[in-house]
């Protein structure tokens, strides 16, 4: 056992995320949020719409396919290809503001002033007060492993253990979840690990 390992530095992040939903706010138009966004700040440009795709099945039919449902219910944007802003309704209630950093991440500081400087454009922009609903905070890392040269069990040690009497697992994609609530803060925080090739 004389096999030594590079020490890893800590996981890049690729994307780092902020978003509130709120109600007691107007649904947004779609169709407007180009305007709305060049009025929070012009320098962010329209990327993509926000879809929401349903599909119903007739059961009396044999689980047959009534047509497709596809809407647009929100609009993303970009600045200099690292910053995004979602803003879509999540239903007839709840309007969701989403600031999201794209790789390469520098800093909390940098990334969290922005993402208030833009909520507060928002809400300064759209003259409103709503009640927040949810807020939420995301990292997301990438840590590249080597499996000829190292185990998933060998970088995560919450890998669930292997059944017994079977050994010599070698494990390949993994997706693990769990959700802690810290009390002293009312808060919850759900961490997601996983692995694919």
């Amino acid at each position: 056992m004389n096999e030594k390992y590079l020490k890893l530095d800590p996981a890049p992040i690729v994307e780092a995320i902020f978003c509130v939903d709120m109600a007691g706010t107007p649904p947004l138009i779609p169709a407007r949020l180009p305007d709305l966004m060049s009025a929070m700040d012009n320098a962010y440009v329209k990327e993509s719409d926000i879809l929401v795709k349903t599909m119903t099945f007739n059961l009396q039919k044999g689980g047959e396919t009534v047509t497709p449902l596809q809407q647009t219910s929100g609009v993303r944007f970009k600045k200099e290809k690292v910053h995004v802003i979602g803003l879509s309704n999540l239903d007839q209630q709840v309007v969701r503001f989403g600031y999201s950093r794209l790789k390469p991440y520098a800093s909390w500081d940098e990334f969290i002033t922005e993402a208030k400087r833009m909520f507060g454009r928002f809400l300064e922009v759209r003259k409103c007060d709503p009640v927040v609903k949810r807020i939420g905070v995301r990292f997301i890392n990438v840590l590249p492993v080597d499996a000829e040269r190292c185990k998933m069990s060998d970088v995560l040690y919450s890998v669930p253990v292997d059944p017994k009497g079977i050994t010599n697992i070698n494990i390949d994609d993994f997706f693990y979840r769990d959700t802690a609530y810290y009390s002293d803060f009312d808060l919850k925080a759900t961490v997601i690990r996983a692995s694919s090739k």
